[in-house]
């Protein structure tokens, strides 16, 4: 067997929620696609505390935008949040 499936549930853990991360890029933007990708990955396969978990899905999607859209001024795929909010 090439794979036990303990070692193939590992990989599901973390391709199911990689998946859904791709799928919800295009209609809820990337931030917030990364903010709820982050939200259900961290305590799923690192097993980190909420604290940790809600101030990284927080805290990481705003850095992005604030580097790509506001630093770089490289436009990524923006949902309907973001619409609310003018860009």
């Amino acid at each position: 067997m090439l794979v036990t499936w303990a070692q193939l549930a590992m990989v599901a853990k973390v391709f199911v929620p990689l998946a859904g991360f791709v799928a919800l890029i295009e209609p809820l933007g990337i931030y917030v696609a990364s903010a709820l990708f982050t939200l259900v990955f961290m305590p799923l396969v690192g097993g980190a505390r909420w604290l940790s978990v809600i101030l990284t899905s927080t805290l990481v999607p705003l850095a992005a935008f604030w580097v790509f859209e506001k630093q770089f001024l490289v436009p990524l795929p923006k949902g309907p949040l973001e619409a609310v909010f003018g860009y």
